[in-house]
């Protein structure tokens, strides 16, 4: 018997979360191709998306493209010229040229986009000229169907996959009492006042929450975002600078930040969970506490007091929606660039 043709897919990641939502896949069809689907596929991966594939899995292939147009016209020319041409498209959604570029240089065929959290879904669509939509927008759950069909987006066109790389995040054991990791993120480069905070309103939230109940916070862990420089000794305030990973939930038993991608692996790890957000304004910008999973606090006052009367961590809800995300993401692609 014949063996199916392979349909030639094409993949564009251009950003950290964009590579961690696609690895488990991309790492299930390095591994183990004989149970893949019959897909001749390429990626393409530029910015923060090829250090975070290297470092994830160091086997999934992938093609380190300069970040730019520039950079996608010439890698994109030089595998054609190899003989290899796409059929279809899957590619992340972050509103980035070089997403824009791939959607416009495969003409006709199938184009697929995926959003990967739960924030900014119109903003990841709007290229030069207006809105950029393919054939498929695959997102997490029903939170996500709802918010993007409010931002502005098509309905009919969204796809329902779980989250991959949520999904794979593992229970972490028992961690030492009151230890707390603070995860900053360049707010006010990115946003300005839009929220009614940043990062350092937050950051003195909880130096002040520590100085009014310091037997809360034995250890304090303070991480910045990967574009933050490193705070100065005054900032820290006696707090440990890390690098953020996975492993350091090992570490602790509360994670503070405002909306950072952390807090989930955070959340579904078993860990206590809390959005600062002092004085904000308009839509809650953290998904975990917008959706209800999580707590938001805006003062020391009140953070002390969620710290001290903490509940169990309840995340079987979230993590009962992400059940298969692997497969069904899949099962996704190979329906949308045959249909």
């Amino acid at each position: 018997m014949t063996p199916p043709s392979k349909t030639k897919l094409l993949i564009v990641v251009v950003e950290t979360n964009a590579a961690n939502y696609l690895a488990p896949l991309l790492s299930k069809w390095t591994r183990c191709p004989g149970d893949a689907p019959p897909i001749d596929w390429h990626v393409f991966a530029a910015s923060y998306a090829a250090k975070r594939f290297s470092a994830i899995d160091s086997s999934i292939p992938f093609t380190n493209v300069d970040n730019s147009q520039d950079g996608w016209a010439a890698a994109f020319e030089a595998l054609k010229n190899s003989a290899w041409n796409a059929q279809a498209l899957l590619t992340s959604a972050a509103g980035h040229p070089l997403e824009f570029a791939a959607m416009e240089g495969m003409d006709d065929a199938p184009k697929i986009q995926f959003i990967d959290t739960w924030t900014n879904y119109r903003r990841r669509f709007e290229g030069p000229d207006g809105l950029v939509i393919g054939d498929a927008i695959f997102v997490i759950d029903e939170h996500a169907v709802n918010e993007a069909i409010a931002a502005g987006l098509p309905g009919e066109r969204m796809v329902i996959t779980g989250q991959p790389s949520w999904e794979s995040i593992p229970p972490f054991g028992t961690p030492p009492p009151h230890s707390v990791l603070f995860l900053s993120a360049p707010v006010l480069q990115g946003y300005g006042r839009f929220f009614g905070y940043d990062e350092n309103d937050c950051w003195d939230v909880v130096r002040r929450a520590k100085q009014a109940a310091p037997s809360l916070f034995e250890q304090l862990f303070f991480a910045p975002h990967p574009v933050e420089p490193p705070p100065s000794l005054t900032k820290l305030d006696g707090a440990t600078l890390i690098s953020y990973d996975l492993s350091i939930l090992e570490k602790v038993g509360t994670v503070l930040g405002m909306f950072s991608s952390p807090m989930i692996d955070g959340f579904l790890g078993g860990r206590n969970v809390l959005s600062i957000q002092p004085g904000a304004i308009g839509e809650d910008a953290c998904p975990l506490s917008r959706h209800g999973y999580i707590t938001r606090v805006g003062s020391p006052e009140h953070l002390v007091q969620a710290m001290q009367t903490a509940t169990p961590n309840n995340n079987k809800k979230l993590m009962g929606t992400l059940e298969s995300s692997t497969s069904r993401l899949e099962a996704a692609i190979t329906k949308g660039i045959n249909a």
